[in-house]
């Protein structure tokens, strides 16, 4: 299933074999590791494992996975995942290289998933959450218009602690 998306400046596209040292990269950059739930791929094998699978996923309407690719060449991830309840909801999580931070990449992005989302799927809820602390995310989901939702206390078991989580969705009308 070819589910690629071309936004104004992106190129959303499925995973690649060859993505395979990028990701490992930008996974291990301490500024990207710090942001985004990533420590299950530090390793030249975890990412291989990982890529090998994601690239021959067959898309169950479920998961999506596109690499976002700016002028030829990948400069971040973005990705869905199912609510763990049973509420017709899908998350979307995204990661951006820190060298493209600040320039409306993840933004972008967000608003293109969330719009093949609402036509090409039937998720009731599309949400994001964020850690407190990452002000940036919290921003790309204010300004892809997602409406703020509130924050889960202590709900993510991360690094050996728990964290607050902001929430923000948006809902299929």
């Amino acid at each position: 299933m070819d589910f690629s998306l071309q936004t104004k400046r992106l190129l959303m596209r499925k995973i690649q074999v060859e993505d395979k040292d990028y990701l490992l990269r930008m996974y291990q950059n301490p500024l990207v590791n710090a942001t985004y739930i990533c420590d299950s791929l530090q390793t030249d094998e975890a990412v291989t494992k990982f890529v090998e699978r994601m690239a021959n996923f067959e898309y169950d309407g479920k998961t999506y996975l596109w690499i976002l690719e700016y002028e030829g060449r990948p400069i971040g991830m973005l990705n869905t995942f199912l609510s763990h309840d049973d509420s017709s909801t899908i998350e979307i999580g995204y990661a951006v290289d820190s060298p493209y931070w600040n320039q409306g990449f993840a933004t972008e992005a967000l608003v293109a998933a969330i719009d093949y989302l609402l036509k090409n799927t039937e998720y009731h809820k599309i949400q994001c959450s964020h850690f407190l602390s990452n002000v940036a995310s919290k921003r790309v989901m204010e300004k892809a218009n997602m409406i703020y939702e509130g924050v889960r206390q202590e709900v993510f078991f991360f690094r050996g602690e728990y964290h607050s989580l902001g929430y923000y969705y948006v809902i299929r009308k």
